[in-house]
C-alpha cells in the first residue's frame, strides 16, 4: 500500500512539474516578429478599404498584398512584397520592402535617384510597452504609441508633431501579419479580410 501510494505521488509530482514548465514555456516565449508580420515568400493578405462611415466589406478586396521574394541589402534580409491595387488608382501595382531587427519591424523606401539605396522606416517595435520617438533618416520625428495590446493584437500609433497628415494607426494580428491600417488624418484605412499563408 505504502509503496503504491509513494509510486502515485511521485507520478502527481511529475505530472504538476511538467504543468509548471509548460506554462513557463508559454508565458515567457520571446517576441518573435514573424508571429505578428509572416514574410514567407508566397504570403498573401487581402484587405477590404473603410471609412468613419463606410466599414469593410469582405466581397469588396481593394488591396492585396504578396511576398513574391527577397534579397540582402547593406546585410539586411529584404523581403519585397508585391502590393496591387483592385480600384482605380494613379498606380495598379507597385512594390514595399520590409525587414525585421529582432523585435522591430522597419519598410524599406528604395531612392532610385541616389543609386537605388534604401532609407529605413520604424512600423513596429513589439517589445514596446507604453511610447517612444524616433527620427527618421531625413530627421523627422515620430511619436509611436501602444494604443492597445491583448495575447493576439497590438497597435501602433504615429505622430509626426507639426508634420500634416502625419498621424496613423498600424494594428498587427499575431500569426496573421498587418490587421488594419487608418489614416488619422485622412479618415480612411483598410482591414484584412483574408489570408494565404505558406
Amino acid at each position: 500500500m505504502y509503496t503504491a501510494l509513494k509510486h502515485t505521488f511521485k507520478l502527481f509530482f511529475i505530472f504538476i512539474l511538467f504543468s509548471f514548465n509548460a506554462c513557463k514555456e508559454n508565458s515567457t516565449d520571446p517576441i518573435n516578429i514573424d508571429n505578428y508580420m509572416p514574410l514567407k515568400i508566397g504570403n498573401k493578405w487581402s484587405y477590404s478599404s473603410f471609412t468613419h462611415n463606410m466599414p469593410p466589406n469582405p466581397e469588396n478586396i481593394t488591396e492585396t498584398w504578396e511576398v513574391v521574394g527577397s534579397k540582402l541589402v547593406d546585410g539586411e534580409a529584404l523581403y519585397i512584397i508585391k502590393r496591387q491595387f483592385t480600384i482605380p488608382t494613379s498606380i495598379n501595382a507597385d512594390s514595399l520592402y520590409f525587414f525585421n531587427r529582432g523585435n522591430r519591424l522597419y519598410q524599406a523606401f528604395k531612392d532610385d535617384e541616389s543609386g537605388g539605396t534604401y532609407s529605413a522606416f520604424l512600423i513596429a517595435d513589439f517589445s514596446l510597452d507604453i511610447s517612444n520617438s524616433f527620427r527618421t533618416q531625413s530627421n523627422m520625428l515620430y511619436n509611436v504609441t501602444v494604443t492597445s495590446k491583448s495575447n493576439d493584437k497590438m497597435s501602433f500609433s504615429y505622430d509626426a508633431p507639426g508634420a500634416v497628415d502625419e498621424e496613423y494607426t498600424n494594428t498587427f494580428k499575431k500569426g496573421t501579419g498587418l490587421y488594419e491600417s487608418f489614416s488619422d488624418a485622412w479618415g480612411v484605412g483598410k482591414r484584412l479580410v483574408k489570408t494565404e499563408l505558406k
